[in-house]
Protein backbone atom coordinates (compact mmCIF):
# COMPACT_ATOMS: atom_id res chain seq x y z
CA UNK A 1 0.00 0.00 0.00
CA UNK A 2 1.13 3.50 -0.43
CA UNK A 3 3.16 5.28 2.47
CA UNK A 4 0.47 7.04 4.73
CA UNK A 5 0.83 10.22 7.06
CA UNK A 6 -2.17 7.93 9.43
CA UNK A 7 -2.27 9.00 13.27
CA UNK A 8 -1.63 5.24 14.99
CA UNK A 9 -3.11 4.33 18.51
CA UNK A 10 -2.39 1.20 20.79
CA UNK A 11 -4.42 -0.20 23.63
CA UNK A 12 -3.89 -3.48 25.62
CA UNK A 13 -6.37 -6.05 25.60
CA UNK A 14 -5.80 -8.82 28.09
CA UNK A 15 -2.73 -8.04 28.37
CA UNK A 16 -1.98 -7.73 24.14
CA UNK A 17 -0.68 -4.83 22.50
CA UNK A 18 -3.25 -4.07 19.73
CA UNK A 19 -2.90 -1.65 16.77
CA UNK A 20 -5.13 0.45 14.89
CA UNK A 21 -5.16 3.94 12.59
CA UNK A 22 -7.67 6.28 12.52
CA UNK A 23 -7.60 8.30 8.91
CA UNK A 24 -5.31 11.10 9.92
CA UNK A 25 -7.82 12.76 12.30
CA UNK A 26 -7.91 12.80 16.19
CA UNK A 27 -11.12 11.37 17.31
CA UNK A 28 -13.44 13.95 18.49
CA UNK A 29 -16.06 14.28 21.45
CA UNK A 30 -19.83 13.38 19.94
CA UNK A 31 -18.82 12.01 16.30
CA UNK A 32 -20.28 8.73 15.36
CA UNK A 33 -17.98 5.98 15.71
CA UNK A 34 -16.74 3.68 12.52
CA UNK A 35 -15.11 0.32 12.88
CA UNK A 36 -13.45 -1.17 10.37
CA UNK A 37 -12.23 -5.46 10.48
CA UNK A 38 -10.14 -6.48 7.65
CA UNK A 39 -10.15 -10.31 6.25
CA UNK A 40 -8.03 -13.42 6.52
CA UNK A 41 -4.35 -12.45 6.69
CA UNK A 42 -4.91 -9.15 5.99
CA UNK A 43 -4.47 -5.95 7.91
CA UNK A 44 -6.08 -2.69 8.64
CA UNK A 45 -4.00 -1.21 5.27
CA UNK A 46 -6.71 -2.59 3.23
CA UNK A 47 -8.78 0.38 4.08
CA UNK A 48 -5.97 3.14 3.96
CA UNK A 49 -8.79 4.84 1.50
CA UNK A 50 -11.82 4.53 3.45
CA UNK A 51 -10.54 5.62 7.10
CA UNK A 52 -9.16 8.94 5.24
CA UNK A 53 -12.52 9.38 3.45
CA UNK A 54 -14.37 8.60 6.42
CA UNK A 55 -12.46 10.09 9.04
CA UNK A 56 -12.24 13.60 7.11
CA UNK A 57 -16.48 13.51 7.14
CA UNK A 58 -16.73 13.82 10.68
CA UNK A 59 -16.20 10.27 11.67
CA UNK A 60 -14.59 8.88 14.76
CA UNK A 61 -12.74 5.94 12.52
CA UNK A 62 -10.60 3.08 13.82
CA UNK A 63 -9.14 0.34 11.43
CA UNK A 64 -8.02 -2.26 13.60
CA UNK A 65 -4.98 -5.49 13.55
CA UNK A 66 -6.60 -8.24 14.83
CA UNK A 67 -4.47 -9.99 16.91
CA UNK A 68 -1.71 -11.71 15.36
CA UNK A 69 -2.32 -9.52 12.44
CA UNK A 70 0.06 -6.11 11.33
CA UNK A 71 1.30 -4.68 14.12
CA UNK A 72 -1.21 -6.26 17.04
CA UNK A 73 0.25 -8.73 19.60
CA UNK A 74 -0.59 -12.78 18.78
CA UNK A 75 -1.53 -14.88 18.82
CA UNK A 76 -4.41 -15.03 16.35
CA UNK A 77 -8.10 -15.64 17.28
CA UNK A 78 -9.24 -19.51 16.38
CA UNK A 79 -12.80 -18.88 15.55
CA UNK A 80 -15.41 -15.93 14.49
CA UNK A 81 -17.51 -15.99 17.40
CA UNK A 82 -14.32 -15.29 19.99
CA UNK A 83 -13.21 -12.79 17.39
CA UNK A 84 -16.72 -11.03 17.89
CA UNK A 85 -16.10 -11.09 21.36
CA UNK A 86 -12.44 -9.57 21.34
CA UNK A 87 -14.37 -6.47 19.32
CA UNK A 88 -16.40 -6.16 22.05
CA UNK A 89 -13.73 -5.77 24.74
CA UNK A 90 -11.86 -3.33 22.36
CA UNK A 91 -15.32 -1.13 22.03
CA UNK A 92 -15.12 -1.47 25.65
CA UNK A 93 -11.49 -1.08 26.51
CA UNK A 94 -12.22 2.25 24.30
CA UNK A 95 -15.77 3.08 26.16
CA UNK A 96 -17.43 3.33 22.74
CA UNK A 97 -21.52 2.63 23.25
CA UNK A 98 -22.34 3.02 19.71
CA UNK A 99 -20.35 1.89 16.56
CA UNK A 100 -21.16 1.45 13.06
CA UNK A 101 -19.31 -2.07 12.42
CA UNK A 102 -17.78 -2.37 8.84
CA UNK A 103 -16.55 -5.98 7.93
CA UNK A 104 -14.50 -7.62 4.95
CA UNK A 105 -14.98 -11.12 4.05
CA UNK A 106 -13.71 -13.00 7.36
CA UNK A 107 -13.89 -9.34 8.87
CA UNK A 108 -17.98 -9.63 7.44
CA UNK A 109 -18.42 -12.60 9.39
CA UNK A 110 -17.18 -11.10 12.40
CA UNK A 111 -19.47 -8.25 12.04
CA UNK A 112 -22.40 -10.65 11.24
CA UNK A 113 -21.78 -12.36 14.44
CA UNK A 114 -21.29 -9.38 16.99
CA UNK A 115 -24.19 -7.71 15.28
CA UNK A 116 -26.50 -10.41 16.60
CA UNK A 117 -24.87 -10.64 19.89
CA UNK A 118 -24.28 -7.26 21.04
CA UNK A 119 -27.49 -5.14 19.74
CA UNK A 120 -26.98 -2.90 22.25
CA UNK A 121 -23.71 -1.41 20.72
CA UNK A 122 -24.19 -1.53 16.85
CA UNK A 123 -25.95 1.22 14.82
CA UNK A 124 -25.83 -0.41 11.82
CA UNK A 125 -23.43 -2.74 9.95
CA UNK A 126 -21.53 -3.02 6.62
CA UNK A 127 -20.79 -6.47 5.20
CA UNK A 128 -18.46 -6.15 2.15
CA UNK A 129 -17.69 -9.52 0.06
CA UNK A 130 -19.93 -11.15 2.81
CA UNK A 131 -21.93 -14.75 2.13
CA UNK A 132 -24.13 -16.90 4.44
CA UNK A 133 -21.24 -19.22 4.85
CA UNK A 134 -17.22 -19.42 3.54
CA UNK A 135 -16.22 -22.43 2.86
CA UNK A 136 -12.60 -22.92 2.20
CA UNK A 137 -10.99 -25.36 -0.31
CA UNK A 138 -8.79 -28.23 1.33
CA UNK A 139 -5.92 -27.25 -1.48
CA UNK A 140 -5.92 -23.66 0.29
CA UNK A 141 -6.16 -25.00 3.42
CA UNK A 142 -3.29 -27.00 3.00
CA UNK A 143 -1.42 -24.83 1.17
CA UNK A 144 -2.09 -21.97 4.06
CA UNK A 145 -0.62 -24.57 6.59
CA UNK A 146 2.47 -25.63 4.86
CA UNK A 147 2.83 -22.85 1.88
CA UNK A 148 2.23 -19.61 2.34
CA UNK A 149 3.74 -18.92 -0.12
CA UNK A 150 1.54 -20.84 -2.24
CA UNK A 151 -1.56 -19.73 -0.91
CA UNK A 152 -1.32 -16.13 -1.30
CA UNK A 153 -0.65 -16.86 -5.36
CA UNK A 154 -3.79 -19.05 -4.90
CA UNK A 155 -5.81 -16.37 -2.87
CA UNK A 156 -4.87 -13.63 -5.45
CA UNK A 157 -5.81 -15.31 -8.57
CA UNK A 158 -9.24 -15.96 -7.25
CA UNK A 159 -9.70 -12.81 -5.00
CA UNK A 160 -9.25 -10.14 -7.04
CA UNK A 161 -11.18 -9.58 -9.89
CA UNK A 162 -10.20 -9.91 -13.37
CA UNK A 163 -10.77 -6.29 -14.50
CA UNK A 164 -7.73 -5.26 -11.32
CA UNK A 165 -5.44 -8.01 -12.25
CA UNK A 166 -5.13 -5.63 -15.85
CA UNK A 167 -3.69 -2.52 -13.90
CA UNK A 168 -5.54 0.77 -14.48
CA UNK A 169 -6.01 1.17 -10.09
CA UNK A 170 -7.11 4.93 -9.00
CA UNK A 171 -4.22 4.77 -7.52
CA UNK A 172 -1.60 5.58 -10.22
CA UNK A 173 1.59 3.10 -10.26
CA UNK A 174 -0.34 0.66 -7.65
CA UNK A 175 -0.05 -2.63 -8.75
CA UNK A 176 -2.85 -4.33 -6.86
CA UNK A 177 -2.00 -7.72 -7.70
CA UNK A 178 1.00 -7.68 -6.46
CA UNK A 179 0.49 -5.55 -3.15
CA UNK A 180 -2.29 -8.13 -2.53
CA UNK A 181 0.31 -11.15 -2.86
CA UNK A 182 2.80 -9.61 -0.79
CA UNK A 183 0.37 -8.47 1.84
CA UNK A 184 -0.68 -12.18 2.68
CA UNK A 185 3.53 -13.42 2.57
CA UNK A 186 3.80 -10.90 5.40
CA UNK A 187 1.43 -12.47 7.72
CA UNK A 188 2.91 -13.95 10.71
CA UNK A 189 3.07 -17.93 10.58
CA UNK A 190 -0.04 -20.33 10.85
CA UNK A 191 -2.07 -16.66 10.62
CA UNK A 192 -3.72 -17.43 6.77
CA UNK A 193 -4.20 -20.97 8.23
CA UNK A 194 -6.00 -19.63 11.17
CA UNK A 195 -8.12 -17.53 9.67
CA UNK A 196 -9.64 -19.05 6.89
CA UNK A 197 -9.88 -22.33 9.46
CA UNK A 198 -12.01 -20.13 11.43
CA UNK A 199 -14.19 -18.84 8.04
CA UNK A 200 -14.81 -22.79 6.86
CA UNK A 201 -15.74 -23.61 10.58
CA UNK A 202 -18.02 -20.53 11.17
CA UNK A 203 -21.71 -22.42 11.13
CA UNK A 204 -23.61 -19.56 12.31
CA UNK A 205 -24.12 -17.33 9.12
CA UNK A 206 -28.07 -17.63 8.77
CA UNK A 207 -28.45 -17.34 12.76
CA UNK A 208 -27.02 -14.76 13.18
CA UNK A 209 -28.32 -12.88 10.74
CA UNK A 210 -32.01 -13.55 11.30
CA UNK A 211 -31.31 -11.91 14.47
CA UNK A 212 -30.30 -8.83 13.43
CA UNK A 213 -32.33 -5.82 14.17
CA UNK A 214 -30.15 -2.51 12.42
CA UNK A 215 -29.78 -1.60 8.99
CA UNK A 216 -27.57 -3.62 7.13
CA UNK A 217 -25.67 -2.80 3.90
CA UNK A 218 -23.99 -5.54 2.30
CA UNK A 219 -21.83 -4.33 -0.58
CA UNK A 220 -20.56 -7.35 -3.39
CA UNK A 221 -18.75 -8.04 -6.28
CA UNK A 222 -20.42 -8.80 -9.46
CA UNK A 223 -17.69 -10.99 -10.18
CA UNK A 224 -16.41 -12.53 -6.74
CA UNK A 225 -15.61 -15.94 -7.16
CA UNK A 226 -14.54 -16.60 -3.05
CA UNK A 227 -17.67 -15.41 -2.33
CA UNK A 228 -20.26 -15.55 -4.85
CA UNK A 229 -22.71 -12.44 -4.92
CA UNK A 230 -25.66 -15.53 -5.03
CA UNK A 231 -24.31 -16.45 -1.54
CA UNK A 232 -24.35 -12.66 -0.30
CA UNK A 233 -27.77 -12.32 -1.60
CA UNK A 234 -28.52 -15.92 0.07
CA UNK A 235 -28.06 -14.36 3.31
CA UNK A 236 -29.74 -11.13 2.46
CA UNK A 237 -33.12 -12.64 2.60
CA UNK A 238 -32.44 -13.61 6.71
CA UNK A 239 -31.79 -9.53 7.29
CA UNK A 240 -34.56 -8.10 8.78
CA UNK A 241 -33.48 -4.27 7.65
CA UNK A 242 -31.08 -4.57 4.25
CA UNK A 243 -29.86 -2.67 1.25
CA UNK A 244 -27.65 -3.88 -1.35
CA UNK A 245 -25.14 -2.45 -3.65
CA UNK A 246 -22.97 -4.76 -6.33
CA UNK A 247 -20.30 -3.46 -7.58
CA UNK A 248 -19.84 -4.03 -11.14
CA UNK A 249 -16.24 -5.92 -12.74
CA UNK A 250 -14.75 -6.40 -9.39
CA UNK A 251 -13.73 -9.48 -7.29
CA UNK A 252 -13.27 -10.51 -3.88
CA UNK A 253 -11.03 -7.53 -2.87
CA UNK A 254 -14.05 -4.99 -3.42
CA UNK A 255 -12.78 -2.25 -1.51
CA UNK A 256 -9.25 -2.18 -2.54
CA UNK A 257 -10.39 -2.67 -6.14
CA UNK A 258 -13.25 -0.61 -6.44
CA UNK A 259 -12.93 2.58 -3.39
CA UNK A 260 -14.66 5.20 -5.35
CA UNK A 261 -17.54 3.10 -6.00
CA UNK A 262 -17.82 1.88 -2.46
CA UNK A 263 -17.26 5.18 -0.77
CA UNK A 264 -19.93 5.88 -2.41
CA UNK A 265 -22.02 2.87 -1.38
CA UNK A 266 -20.76 3.93 2.47
CA UNK A 267 -21.13 7.52 2.20
CA UNK A 268 -25.15 6.74 1.24
CA UNK A 269 -26.00 4.35 3.86
CA UNK A 270 -24.30 6.31 6.94
CA UNK A 271 -25.32 9.51 6.15
CA UNK A 272 -29.13 8.00 4.31
CA UNK A 273 -29.82 5.16 5.28
CA UNK A 274 -28.57 3.20 8.28
CA UNK A 275 -28.12 6.82 10.31
CA UNK A 276 -32.16 7.37 10.41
Amino acid sequence: MLPHRFKTMGLKIDGKFVHATNGGLQPQRGQEVIILIHGAGMNRTVWQLQTRNLSHRGFNTYALDLPGHGKSDGPGIKTIEETANWINKVLETMKINKATIIGHSMGALVALDFGSRFERITKSLILIGVADSMPVHEDLLAAAKDKTNVASSMITLWGIGEKAHKGGHLQPGYWLAGANHRLLQLSAPNTLFTDLSACNNYKGGIEAAKNIKCPVKLILGDKDRMTPKKRGLALAKYLKNVSIDIIPDCGHMIMVEQPEAVFQSLQKFILFEGYK
